[in-house]
């Protein structure tokens, strides 16, 4: 489009440049076309950055837990400080020492946390951090997730959930 300006002193021809209206929304359109692809892309990505993060602390915590199971006597008929004689197996008299048959800790000898637990089928149970993770808890006792000591660690584990199972395999 060319207008024409005239001046008394100078004749002068300007031409007006820019965009219409439909040049900008066909830029708008494919714009955003290409940002909703760009971000389709990226976003998932992004999502998912924290999952390597989120394994290793529960491998971490598994590991950790499985260290405190396993320090423990393999049952109450077992001598708890790693002696010859485990259960079902005999003493030096040629006596029969047999397992229990009762899996899980011994509330009646005051197994109440596991700062007492004192054998491995005393952890038997799902081990939680949170009312949210505490819903994901089955058919096992539930129990807060605490230290060997039995001071809650729920702040360095939130929503974490530890499933602990025991199963008495007699030798045949």
């Amino acid at each position: 489009m060319t207008s024409k300006y005239r001046s008394p002193f100078v004749s002068v021809t300007c031409r007006q440049t820019g965009f219409t209206l439909i040049e900008s929304i066909v830029a708008m359109v494919i714009m955003g076309l290409a940002m909703t692809v760009l971000f389709s892309l990226f976003f998932p990505r992004v999502e998912n950055s924290g999952i390597p993060q989120y394994q290793v602390r529960a491998s971490a915590l598994g590991q950790s837990m499985m260290n405190t199971i396993l320090s423990r006597g393999f049952d109450d008929n077992s001598d708890p400080s790693g002696g010859i004689y485990r259960c079902d197996e005999n003493d030096v008299n040629n006596q029969p020492n047999p397992c229990t048959t009762k899996l899980g800790a011994e509330t009646d000898k005051g197994e109440t946390d596991a700062s007492f637990f004192n054998d491995v089928d005393d952890y038997i149970g799902c081990w939680y951090t949170s009312a949210s993770s505490k819903a994901l808890c089955s058919s096992l006792p539930e129990k807060p997730l605490t230290d060997i000591l039995g001071k809650d660690i729920a702040t360095q584990y939130p929503n974490f959930v530890v499933d602990v199972t025991v199963t008495n395999m007699q030798s045949t």
